[in-house]
């Protein structure tokens, strides 16, 4: 056994887990989705041919009332990189994610514009895949970047029924307005917040307190943390875990 399957096998955390050892697009198209499912790709590359080829077969494939979402680079794949001119950067790249790059423009693919450029290719070839379906509907849910090392992106969704869309698209506005899911142009950025362990927890209880108690904003505010910058940041610690910290 390769030694990455075999790490695998060995850090899975359920024993009824089952190791595919081929590529995703062979599982996809020759195994597929038999029943609703949630599906979550994580991928090292980005906005390339592999990738494209895949959004597409899981659009065809993935069964109604399922959930499918993408993790991938979203810095500029490493063939197109190495192009110096602008142009044929630009033109190279349409080929290769052809036909949803065809709109892009050379600032596109500026160092700080890439990660939302590619976050919004991905999402437009995933909206591709669903297009001629007739058994359901796709709604966007998730179209956003960070960095860690490196950018990366996540866009994903639902694909199902209008009614389950319509509910959906209540909850989300409800508890995620800031996403704006259906903006195709709009990107969410997950922030870098710099800030040393005393601040983060000065960060945490600003979040966390009612609105009626403003110690906590006024005390960042003298610190130089803008109220806005903490509203983010509100919006942004109901999902991050924290109960390792009981832990410790």
């Amino acid at each position: 056994m390769h030694p990455t399957l075999a790490r695998c096998e060995f850090n899975k955390p359920f024993a009824q887990l089952e190791i595919y050892s081929g590529s995703a697009n062979d599982f996809i198209t020759s195994r597929g989705f038999p029943e609703p499912a949630v599906v979550w790709l994580d991928y090292e590359c980005g906005i390339t041919p592999d990738l494209r080829e895949d959004l597409i077969a899981v659009g065809s494939s993935l069964r109604p009332e399922s959930f499918f979402f993408l993790t991938g680079s979203a810095e500029i794949p490493k063939r197109i990189k190495g192009i110096r001119r602008p142009l044929e950067k630009l033109c190279a790249l349409q080929a290769d994610f052809a036909p949803f790059a065809g709109d892009l423009l050379e600032g596109d693919l500026d160092r700080t514009n890439f990660p939302a450029t590619a976050a919004r290719l991905a999402e437009k070839a995933l909206r591709f895949a669903f297009s001629g379906r007739s058994d359901g509907v796709f709604l966007p849910m998730v179209r956003m970047t960070y960095r860690d090392t490196s950018w990366m992106m996540t866009v994903g969704g639902y694909f199902g029924s209008s009614l389950q869309k319509s509910r959906l698209m209540l909850a989300l506005k409800k508890n995620c307005g800031f996403l704006r899911p259906l903006r195709e142009n709009e990107v969410y950025n997950i922030a870098q917040f710099n800030v040393t362990d005393a601040e983060r927890r000065l960060l945490d209880r600003a979040a966390l307190a009612p609105k009626r108690r403003r110690s906590e904003r006024l005390a960042l505010r003298r610190l130089g943390f803008p109220d806005e910058l903490v509203e983010q940041y509100a919006e942004l610690v109901r999902f991050i875990p924290r109960y390792f910290e009981s832990v410790l």
